[in-house]
């Protein structure tokens, strides 16, 4: 509880600083130049994920391990050797990738999908050396950089842009200012945790055991991809296929909406260490206990959050410029199905740190495919509305079948009903 409530204090401050800065960087933008930047934000963190190669999550898995059996040289490998993969993969996929983009939309120019790419590798360093820090049970020093000082240094690294040039910054100068910044905050960072200072990561002596690490990263990776691909999706394909004024106002509801995962998030971060130990050690019990009462705090949040939002919904919107109400539909529907996330429990991380990423990656392939699938015709015929409703589709149905998976293969039901079954166990 102690470490669920600073992790719920800086996922509260940050959730509203997260919306203050899309909210001040839509009135440094006009409404087409947020649309392309709500484009190269959602590609870049894309890009990321499809750059980690699932070191993220295998690091926190094995990292929690190794810290606690005192085999430090081993989490020097496992840390070192997916700070290398992040790092190239990220590049690769940025650089490969680049020439479609400006096929596809020329207008774009270099300059932007240059500063998208870039930022894209700085998210990903940030992301990585977040789930170190969380393996060694550091959450202050592994969320506060990120969520809480670099998104309030571009808030009032914008506020300059708003009094003096009002709508007309660039998506490129806005990428590169949310670089920059992001930067420095890592750079401090790394120098806080003996881990994951410079001579730690590149110097140190170190043991690797990639015979261990290989196969489990594929499903991890897998996993991630697909976890960040739908909602991520929807933007970057909105932004190909239809006006950056378009775009804008469905970005903005889809970054509101994820205040329904808040308490979740905040959970999943601090519990993920302690479900991999409580697997490894094989208790059961104390295992469905945890997933219960995330699920239950998490769920009952969530449902408070989404009845603000069907109030609130249109007023929260109009606050980012005119015309960005028409999202409100858009902010709904994928808000009712982050409920179902939240109600559902620590799914993902469950499967993910008890050896069952293969399964959590088949689930959520057929999940998305299906969503995927239909995403394009859904444009086409319905608009934003369109691809919310198959991005609900993917949330919601990729829980529900984790759940039953859980139930039937482990004997533990990591949602909100899993109360009851806490209470068979004991």
């Amino acid at each position: 509880m102690k470490g669920g409530l600073a992790a719920l204090v800086i996922k509260v401050g940050a959730a509203g600083l997260q919306f203050a800065m899309f909210l001040v960087l839509a009135q440094a933008l006009n409404a087409s130049t947020y649309g392309t930047f709500g484009f190269g934000f959602s590609l870049a963190v894309l890009l990321a994920v499809a750059g980690s190669f699932g070191q993220r999550m295998l690091s926190l898995r094995y990292v929690s391990i190794y810290a606690a059996q005192g085999q430090n040289r081993l989490a020097t490998g496992r840390i070192r050797d997916g700070f290398w993969i992040i790092t190239l993969g990220t590049v690769a996929f940025a650089v490969l990738s680049a020439p479609a983009f400006i096929w596809m939309r020329p207008e774009l120019g270099w300059p932007f999908i240059a500063a998208t790419g870039v930022f894209a590798l700085t998210t990903a360093w940030a992301e990585y050396f977040a789930f170190v820090l969380r393996a060694y049970d550091r959450m202050s020093l592994a969320l506060a950089p990120r969520d809480v000082i670099w998104r309030g240094l571009v808030i009032l690294s914008a506020i300059p842009l708003i009094l003096f040039w009002p709508g007309q910054s660039s998506a490129a100068q806005i990428t590169w200012l949310l670089t920059a910044l992001l930067v420095a905050m890592v750079l401090v960072q790394v120098h806080l945790h003996p881990a994951t200072r410079p001579k730690a990561l590149f110097l140190a002596p170190a043991a690797y055991d990639r015979a261990t690490w290989r196969p489990r990263m594929w499903g991890l990776w897998g996993v991630s991809v697909l976890q960040i691909t739908a909602p991520n999706l929807v933007v970057v394909l909105l932004g190909l296929m239809l006006s950056p004024a378009d775009t804008g106002p469905t970005f903005a509801a889809l970054r509101i909406a994820l205040l329904m995962n808040l308490v979740l998030l905040a959970a999943n971060m601090v519990v993920s260490p302690t479900i991999s130990r409580l697997h490894h050690d094989g208790k059961t019990r104390a295992l469905q206990r945890t997933c219960a009462t995330v699920a239950a705090i998490a769920g009952g949040s969530a449902l408070l959050i989404f009845l603000g939002l069907i109030l609130f919904g249109v007023w929260l919107l109009s606050l980012f410029g005119t015309g960005f109400e028409t999202g409100y539909n858009v902010l709904l529907i994928v808000a009712g199905s982050y409920a179902v996330n939240a109600l559902t429990g620590p799914t993902s991380v469950l499967l993910e740190l008890t050896s069952h990423d293969r399964a959590a990656f088949r689930l959520l392939a057929r999940m998305n495919l299906i969503a995927m699938a239909a995403m394009i015709p859904m444009i086409w015929a319905f608009g934003p509305v369109g691809a919310a409703l198959c991005l609900a589709l993917s949330v919601a149905g990729w829980n529900l079948e984790a759940v039953r998976y859980t139930r039937r293969e482990m004997g533990i039901d990591p949602s909100v009903l899993g109360l009851m079954r806490q209470g068979q166990l004991s």
